[in-house]
């Protein structure tokens, strides 16, 4: 950790000498260039400038060299020295302020350009969603009734002989709201998984005993979707599982079950679960029980076609 923090270190000290004689090199650039392009206040024209204390002076520009001014007025003829001079008029005169100043502003739009260019650059390489999840259920029943007369080979007694079949079926439902936290756009993998219990219970003693008690949810069905959103912007996608269906028959014989207990079997929901990736990381993820979020759960999951 001690070595991998110092490399950091080595490597954001030496980024930002590389960055500092970038712009020391651009600054010069645009200094050599800008001083040429200066036009000082034509001689025997009226000036006003400001001094390094803060007055003010108006008169006649007499003379004008690299690093003093004469100018003519009321009171006399006056020589002042280019650094009595305040830095904004010393612009207006004197080429080496011109471009010092004026690269100076140039070099700062240009390391702002730069700084702007590094950070869109740096929130493309972050990837951020989150995913919120609402859930209904809905249920149907159907009763299927068949009724047959038998006639008792011994006694020759007749009786009726009835089989009622009561088919549930449930079907999950989904609503999934993901919403891309950062400000690009960004295209994420949405992934729901949906699972079920099986059921088998009652019947005949031999039923019964056949039976293995089970209560591990299994995957019914799942699927993966890729969506795409615009920087901090939501979108709902709504899914649907595949029906749970479970079928209860009781058989009557004269009004009576005898010994034989309703037979009831097929899948029940065992609930869902939501992930949201990116380039396979998990970024968010919801479930309808906490069992289904952690790690080991996951990483058993076959992943979706």
């Amino acid at each position: 950790m001690k070595k991998t923090l110092t490399t950091a270190i080595a490597l954001a000290l030496c980024t930002a000498a590389l960055a500092a004689e970038d712009l020391k090199g651009y600054y010069e650039a645009q200094k050599t260039a800008l001083r040429s392009q200066f036009s000082p206040p034509q001689l025997g024209s009226q000036v006003t400038f400001r001094l390094a204390s803060g007055q003010s002076r108006t008169g006649i520009l007499m003379k004008l060299s690299p690093d003093s001014l004469s100018l003519m007025s009321e009171t006399g003829n006056a020589t002042f020295q280019r650094m009595a001079l305040h830095e904004s008029s010393r612009t207006v005169f004197f080429a080496e302020d011109f471009a010092h100043v004026s690269a100076l502003e140039k070099t700062r739009e240009y390391r702002n350009k730069q700084r702007a260019a590094s950070l869109a650059e740096e929130q493309a390489n972050i990837h951020d969603g989150r995913i919120s999840v609402s859930a209904k259920t809905t249920k149907t029943n159907e009763k299927d009734e068949k009724v047959e007369e038998k006639e008792n080979q011994r006694t020759g007694e007749k009786r009726k002989h009835s089989t009622i079949t009561r088919t549930y079926s449930e079907t999950q439902h989904l609503k999934i709201a993901v919403f891309n936290s950062t400000a690009h756009p960004d295209s994420f993998t949405l992934e729901w998984y949906f699972f079920s219990k099986n059921v088998s219970k009652g019947g005949t003693e031999k039923e019964r005993e056949n039976d293995k008690k089970d209560d591990t949810p299994k995957l019914q069905n799942s699927a993966k979707k890729q969506v795409t959103l615009e920087g901090l912007t939501q979108l709902e996608i709504e899914m649907n599982s595949s029906p749970f269906v479970m079928t209860r028959i009781e058989k009557y014989t004269g009004g009576n079950t005898g010994r034989n207990e309703p037979r009831t079997t097929g899948e029940e929901n065992a609930g869902w679960l939501v992930l949201l990736k990116y380039n396979g990381e998990i970024l968010d993820k919801k479930a309808s029980a906490k069992s289904y979020l952690g790690d080991d759960w996951i990483q058993q999951l076959p992943s979706p076609r």
